[in-house]
């Protein structure tokens, strides 16, 4: 009953805006330390990327401190990009990520204290990682597929961090027995971690990367291992998402591949990414329509806020980067 009444008031409930970013990003994580949002690195394009545009990698910091009508800006130190980041005893553990030369294995742990960010690190992940995705239980930070270069094909490991005990370092689970992947939505529900979509890729004619649109689902229990579960109803890939309680989750929008390779022909017409909410309740093991989201966010985070679910900037289109700050209102189980 719990789930069913969690699942209707997300439904019923409506977006809002929050101040928007200074600047408008794509890329970027998020999370949550003392009360304080951070959106952290991301990048952004000179110009649109079928006009030639050179993509910017981005070393911002963006605070959003309770009761603060405007963002204040630091510097990471150095860029960082298609990271992935958890919230864990009111500091930040941002993972691995990308700048211009490449995948990174560091971790960064991000606190906010007297008003400035500290920041600090975590024991480096094993291997280079980008467009992965992150999910905490408890104490213990997933980070699941991804690329180690931009070469690469998409991993399907899964690996572990206890951060209640980080000197016991990285431990390498069992990893998904099924196509490695980019960018899917993941998300842990009680003792159970949860995988869906993203993307495969193959190469294609001149070495290109080719993406395979991904739709299944698949929950790992630790000494379980994983299993197949709900399929999303469309391929997303690049969506975010978020757990709504130890057995609901939402996926915001995502890109369902439909217009794929098709950014140079609509330019500025192009309509976007897809901008429904799918809301999953692993009781009954079934997907049902949210709120329809005004517009649909890719390559960023959602995180909870201030009695909200949140998310800050993204892309709106191929290439093209948003300020925009998204937040409807949190559920209480």
């Amino acid at each position: 009953m719990i789930a069913v009444a969690l699942l209707w008031t997300l439904t019923a409930a409506g977006w809002h805006d929050l101040p928007s970013l200074p600047q408008a990003l794509g890329g970027q994580t998020a999370g949550v330390s003392h009360g304080a949002m951070m959106v952290v690195g991301g990048s952004r394009f000179d110009r649109p990327p079928y006009d030639g545009g050179t993509k910017e990698w981005m070393d911002s910091l963006h605070v959003l401190a309770p009761g603060a009508a405007a963002w204040r800006s630091f510097s990471l130190g150095a860029p960082r990009a298609y990271a992935c980041a958890v919230s864990y005893r009111e500091a930040v553990y941002v993972v691995g990520g990308a700048n211009a030369e490449g995948p990174l294995t560091s971790v960064l742990r991000i606190e906010w204290l007297d008003g400035r960010p500290k920041l600090d690190t975590a024991p480096a992940l094993p291997r280079p990682l980008t467009q992965h995705a992150c999910a905490l239980n408890g104490a213990r930070l997933y980070v699941f597929g991804g690329q180690t270069s931009a070469s690469a094909m998409a991993s399907s490991g899964l690996l572990m961090l206890d951060l209640a005990d980080l000197k016991s370092g990285w431990k390498e689970l069992e990893p998904l027995p099924a196509a490695g992947r980019i960018l899917p939505a993941c998300a842990a529900l009680g003792a159970s971690l949860y995988v869906f979509g993203g993307a495969e890729l193959s190469t294609g004619a001149g070495g290109q990367a080719v993406r395979r649109y991904l739709k299944e689902g698949w929950r790992y229990d630790p000494g379980r291992g994983w299993k197949a579960v709900a399929a999303l109803p469309a391929p997303v890939v690049a969506a975010p998402s978020a757990a709504l309680s130890s057995t609901a989750l939402a996926v915001f929008g995502g890109d369902d591949g439909l217009l794929d390779g098709r950014a140079a022909e609509f330019r500025e017409r192009h309509p976007g990414f897809r901008r429904t909410t799918l809301l999953y309740d692993a009781a009954s093991n079934a997907w049902k329509e949210g709120p329809v989201l005004p517009v649909s966010l890719v390559t960023t985070a959602a995180v909870h806020w201030q009695n909200q679910l949140v998310i800050p900037g993204g892309e709106d289109r191929p290439g093209h980067r948003s300020a925009r700050v998204l937040s409807i209102e949190e559920l209480k189980p």
